[in-house]
């Protein structure tokens, strides 16, 4: 049992699991979203020559929602409320069953695809056959024009039937589309339209 606050995160963090010296400065935990992690490495060298311990996540909400129960176990449990820690660790573990088994959080197979083409071709149904050959569904999102005018820029929202066949994908849509910009990819979070 802790006789402080600081003293029982410290035997918190030992009892789930984590090594931590009892003299140090203390620790900092980094989630970096994936495309700032480039700009953390300096922030995280000059924490660790200060003397700082890091803990880092790969990134994704399971990691960081157990090392949240793990620290809230750990914590409970060198503040001397077992009873809570045991209760606590079998509410969060139904809760992660019952999440894994819906398929909480996983990712869908949507990917956003856009087309650039001339400003002379008839979009409506020009791709259809190509959609129905490589997607298993497909739905046109949004047509804007570019380059002042004088091209179309497709965006749909795809799943495709087969992952292995998106270049033959790409190549039979370049045919079509002068060879002009076709992008395929995961639809960005935040993006707006």
């Amino acid at each position: 049992v802790g006789k402080n606050l600081r003293e029982a995160l410290f035997k918190g963090l030992i009892s789930a699991g984590y090594h931590v010296e009892k003299h140090s400065h203390g620790g900092v935990l980094i989630s970096v979203n994936r495309r700032d992690q480039p700009e953390i490495v300096d922030i995280a060298r000059r924490l660790d020559e200060l003397g700082f311990r890091l803990w880092a996540t790969d990134g994704t909400a399971r990691e960081i929602a157990a090392i949240f129960m793990d620290m809230a176990v750990g914590l409970a449990c060198g503040m001397g409320h077992v009873w809570i820690a045991i209760l606590f660790f079998v509410i969060m573990a139904v809760l992660v069953i019952a999440l894994t088994l819906f398929g909480f959080g996983e990712r869908s197979g949507n990917q956003q695809l856009k087309i650039t083409i001339p400003e002379n071709l008839d979009y409506n149904d020009l791709f259809d056959d190509l959609f129905k050959k490589y997607t298993s569904s497909w739905e046109l999102v949004r047509v804007r024009t570019t380059n002042m005018g004088t091209l179309y820029e497709l965006c749909y929202d795809v799943v495709l039937k087969d992952e292995k066949k998106t270049k033959a994908f790409m190549d039979e849509i370049r045919c079509r589309n002068g060879n002009l910009n076709i992008t395929l990819g995961r639809p960005v979070e935040g993006a707006t339209l």
